[in-house]
């Protein structure tokens, strides 16, 4: 624990300042250190009479509008500092500004892109819901809604191309995972294209649920049962179907 010097000052009061190491008195009361003070006291006062290197006091505006502009920007300023024609302190300044601009013309074109994409796929901003709920708004949750859009398109072309396949082609897709070489159907002859977006989102919700954890082996077997290998086959079995309909035909 420091102790206060015991010496008095000037005007009569305690010194307050704490004492050296092994000593009773602090610095400003060490007489073999008082022209040790004396010196710093002096340099302190030159140095903050020293007069700021500074350009005129009405230089032009650069446009800072571009990466290239401010790179230009930076160099300039670099070698002014390095001439002495500008402080220090105030290149740091510039160079802390420059860089907090340059983030924002990076992050401007970001949204200039993601602004597009939410364009082209009908996607319209929204508020918070709450004051607890992320900001909607930032990039990353921008990014996300655009990532689970375009799976949700995706995943309404697969099914309405699925609908349209042969028995032959579901089970060529369960083992090379290709849709057939075909154009898509037209408008209005898939179930889906009479369903609202929110029973769509609905039935995609369930559908992504349905094949959580599920490996090839398994999601082969469904596309030919129409139902999981754990499941029993019953009469809306797709294998049931075709013994069925293979016992229908004439026999010799």
């Amino acid at each position: 624990m420091s102790k206060n010097c015991k010496l008095l000052k000037k005007d009569g009061t305690p010194c307050r300042a704490d004492v050296q190491i092994g000593k009773d008195t602090c610095v400003f009361h060490d007489r073999l250190k008082a022209e040790d003070v004396r010196r710093g006291r002096r340099q302190g006062g030159t140095k903050r009479s020293r007069q700021v290197a500074c350009l005129s006091f009405h230089p032009p505006d650069r446009p800072l509008t571009t990466s290239a502009e401010i790179s230009s920007f930076l160099a300039d300023t670099t070698n002014q500092v390095r001439r002495r024609q500008l402080d220090p302190g105030i290149g740091n300044t510039i160079g802390y500004l420059a860089t907090v601009q340059l983030a924002s013309l990076r992050q401007g074109r970001v949204e200039d892109h993601l602004s597009k994409l939410e364009n082209c796929l009908g996607l319209i901003a929204r508020s918070p819901i709450c004051e607890k709920e992320p900001n909607p708004g930032s990039i990353p949750r921008r990014v996300e809604r655009l990532q689970r859009e375009i799976e949700f398109k995706a995943w309404i072309r697969c099914q309405r191309i699925w609908e349209s396949m042969t028995d032959d082609e579901l089970e060529h897709g369960a083992n090379t995972g290709e849709l057939p070489s075909r154009p898509d159907p037209l408008p209005g002859t898939s179930r889906l294209d009479k369903m609202s977006r929110k029973e769509l989102l609905e039935l995609w919700k369930e559908d992504e649920e349905k094949f959580i954890g599920k490996n090839q082996e398994q999601v082969e077997f469904f596309v030919r049962h129409r139902h999981w290998p754990e499941q029993s086959c019953g009469p809306d079995c797709k294998t049931v179907e075709v013994e069925s309909e293979s016992s229908d035909l004439p026999t010799d």
